[in-house]
């Protein structure tokens, strides 16, 4: 069984760029580093581009695993730091269980 973790958050509008920059470099940076990370997806909504909503996905091998990056892990705290100093207002965060994930 899959696990996923969703968060969510505002950039402001003078560090969009580069937190958006910032977070997809993180992720592309430690797919084949990090120990039951599936795979991951970073979007941001089309149709509403004035509220600055990014949301990034992740999809894990297991919850231990998920856990173990989330709450444990140096360099991702580093970036959080340095995300939440970027957003306005709170991350919203959700975890899920997976149902179905393929990828080719």
């Amino acid at each position: 069984m899959y696990y996923a973790k969703k968060i969510s958050g505002r950039f402001r509008l003078d560090k969009r760029e580069e937190g958006l920059k910032m977070v997809s470099e993180f992720w592309n940076s430690n797919m084949s580093k990090v120990q039951g990370l599936k795979g991951f997806m970073f979007i941001l909504d089309p149709y509403n581009p004035e509220l600055e909503l990014a949301t990034n996905i992740t999809v894990w091998e297991s919850k231990q695993f998920m856990d173990e990056l989330y709450l444990h892990n140096a360099s991702y705290s580093t970036i959080l730091e340095k995300i939440q100093q970027m957003t306005d207002g709170e991350l919203k965060r959700s975890e899920y269980i997976v149902l179905d994930f393929k990828r080719n």
